[in-house]
Formats: C-alpha cells, sequence, structure tokens
C-alpha cells in the first residue's frame, strides 16, 4: 500500500520536530508503551460505571457488556485486516520517507507487521464510542484522550500513518456501533446477564480476566504464545 500526498506530509512535519527534545521524544515512547495510561484508563472508567451505584442501573450494564464485546470484536477485525490487506511498511522502516527515529524509538520488532489499519485506533474508539453510549461527555473526552495521547504518539514515533489512524478510528466507531443495534443484543446480553446473576464469582473473574486482556491488547498471551512457538521450534 502506497503513502499518499497526505500522509507524507503530515509525517515530515511531524519528524522535523524529531530529535529536537529529548523529554518530549520520551514521553511520546512512554504514552506509546505504558498499557495504565492507555487500556488502563479505560477499564477503570468501565468498572466505576458498572459498579457507580449500589442499585445497579441495566441499561449501563447493558452498554458495558456491548462496550467490552466491541473491544474483542475490534481486536479481532484489526489482525484479521492487517492480514488481509495489502501489506504496509511502517514509517520508521520506510527508506523513501527518510523517517529520522525520536529519542527512544526504533521498533524492530514491528518490521514485518503491517501498519495499516492502526489497532490502537481500531480498540480505543470502539471502547471510546461505547462509553459514549453510555455518557456522552465522557466518551467525547475519551475520543480526544484517544486521538492525542494513544494515537498521536504512534504517528509521531513513526509507528503508523496518519491515514492508518483514520482507518481504525472509522472501524472502531462502526463495530461498537453494529453491535449496539437490537439484532445484534437481543442475542448477547441474555446469555450473559444470566451468568453474572446465577454466578457472579466465575462472571467477575472472567470480567478481570477480560479487562486485563483487552487492557494490554492481549499481549501476555501473545507474548506466551511466540515463546511456546519457539521452544517447539527448537526441539
Amino acid at each position: 500500500m502506497d503513502m499518499n500526498c497526505v500522509d507524507y506530509a503530515i509525517l515530515s512535519f511531524l519528524n522535523g520536530f524529531s530529535r529536537k527534545s529529548m523529554v518530549f521524544d520520551l514521553s511520546m515512547k512512554i504514552l506509546q508503551a505504558n498499557y495504565l495510561l492507555k487500556g488502563g484508563i479505560f477499564m477503570i472508567l468501565i468498572w466505576w460505571f458498572w459498579f457507580q451505584d449500589r442499585k445497579p442501573d441495566q441499561y449501563i450494564r447493558e452498554r458495558i457488556i456491548v462496550t467490552m464485546s466491541s473491544g474483542l470484536i475490534a481486536l479481532w477485525a484489526a489482525r484479521v485486516l492487517a492480514w488481509a490487506l495489502p501489506f504496509r511498511v511502517r514509517p520508521l522502516h520506510n527508506e523513501d520517507l527518510g523517517f529520522l527515529c525520536p529519542y527512544g524509538g526504533g521498533f524492530a520488532l514491528l518490521e514485518t507487521w503491517s501498519s495499516f489499519p492502526s489497532d490502537h485506533a481500531i480498540l480505543f474508539f470502539s471502547l471510546a464510542t461505547g462509553i459514549f453510549l453510555i455518557s456522552r461527555k465522557t466518551g467525547i473526552v475519551l475520543m480526544i484522550y484517544t486521538l492525542v495521547f494513544i494515537c498521536f504518539p504512534r504517528i509521531y514515533l513513526g509507528l503508523h500513518y496518519p491515514t492508518d489512524v483514520i482507518a481504525g478510528v472509522a472501524a472502531g466507531a462502526a463495530i461498537t456501533v453494529l453491535v449496539s443495534l437490537e439484532q445484534v443484543r437481543r442475542h448477547l446480553l441474555p446469555p450473559v446477564l444470566s451468568w453474572q446473576r446465577k454466578d457472579p464469582g466465575s462472571f467477575y473473574a472472567f470480567f478481570f480476566f477480560l479487562s486485563f486482556m483487552i487492557s494490554t491488547m492481549f499481549d501476555p498471551v501473545r507474548t506466551i504464545g511466540r515463546f511456546i512457538y519457539q521452544a517447539c521450534r527448537a526441539f
């Protein structure tokens, strides 16, 4: 997938600030890498909405289930799209761009991963859209937070083109809107809510596990999977 003039112009402009300030560059690195500042923020808010009232609000809990389900689908969709669509080399590995890595930059492990679309944009905009359906003010703040503190650092560090993010934002929002449709919710919600009422222990154990996995984008599981794969190849 070729780089268009919009991507080139924006990346060239942003890359002009690279290595001008070590503090700024390393701040972008921290924002890019720190799960607390990414998925952690979202999960704190999701759990707060779930337990905010002594008398549970059924509508809010239904929307949270939709939001978490949308996040799972978003992660899956991001991987499928990256695999199915033409490979797009990341900006920092694009020789035509002549990208100057900021301080603390460089992600050799991602060299074989297509940059399109942005899995971070898909996931966190999907979650932000779900929270928007619960609280418009909180949802709008999270959308802005996603763009500024999650997506922008990835563009600045050369991990994504702006159009990767735009596509991810559109796809993430669309996934949550589709899962929110009545035709989908009437099949999704009853078994989940029944599980929560009948066996809250196992439900909340799984809810915590799922929260942790989504907030870390399943990286712990993928790390274990890579280790097992490499160990099997060694024998």
